[in-house]
């Protein structure tokens, strides 16, 4: 394995861990509701906006924008928001169609609060779009600049925005955890694709002819 992703596979790997190990312990609904109820009012604004940084209109204008600055980083992006996203409404359509969002289990537990102005949806919930296309933006960044300590603020700044899609009742934890993994591990791939198969890239390398 190259130097270059040791960082990010073991950062990656620690999340998973840390992950499972909470699935594990606690029930979905329980995560949701401590999560939910842990911030307190003061985040509602907070989150309502954080959780835009997962939307796919704000990634594809976020790669708009780094083709004024980096092309290559920007198409790599898109590509990896494009792939991941795909895969993930597949699986939200057809393997797990079936997979209800938190407020259609806790409509009546008194315990949740709503954010005002966020529209709550109650079905497709497994894997969560917004956490996918969050990590397979800032993770494909951390993947593409390979530098260690803006890895782990990137995953830090990934898994925030999953936790906005927890706190606003719109997914459990479980369709977060399965959101990163996609949409990291399609960054991954689609490094590979970009940096071994030229038909994915349209533009030169510096040492291309």
């Amino acid at each position: 394995m190259k130097q270059e992703f040791r960082t990010w596979l073991l950062v990656l790997l620690l999340w998973l861990l840390a992950g499972l190990a909470i699935c594990f312990s606690f029930t979905q609904e329980q995560i949701s509701v401590w999560v939910n109820s842990m911030p307190g009012l003061e985040f509602d604004p907070i989150a309502k906006y954080l959780t835009w940084f997962g939307d796919g209109w704000m990634i594809v204008a976020l790669c708009i924008a780094l083709f004024a600055i980096d092309k290559r980083l920007a198409w790599f992006l898109l590509l990896s928001y494009a792939l991941s996203s795909g895969f993930t409404q597949l699986l939200k359509h057809t393997l797990f169609s079936d997979f209800h969002r938190p407020m259609h289990y806790l409509a009546e537990n008194k315990l949740i609060h709503l954010v005002e102005g966020v529209e709550i949806n109650y079905h497709n919930s497994f894997p969560s779009g917004h956490t996918t296309a969050a990590f397979a933006f800032f993770m494909g960044i951390a993947l593409w600049k390979n530098k260690p300590g803006l890895t782990f603020i990137l995953l830090m700044v990934s898994i925030v925005v999953g936790l906005t899609r927890v706190y606003l009742m719109q997914h459990f934890f479980r369709d977060v955890l399965a959101g990163s993994m996609v949409g990291s591990l399609m960054a991954f791939a689609c490094l590979y694709l970009v940096k071994t198969k030229r038909y994915f890239w349209p533009f030169k390398f510096k040492n291309d002819a």
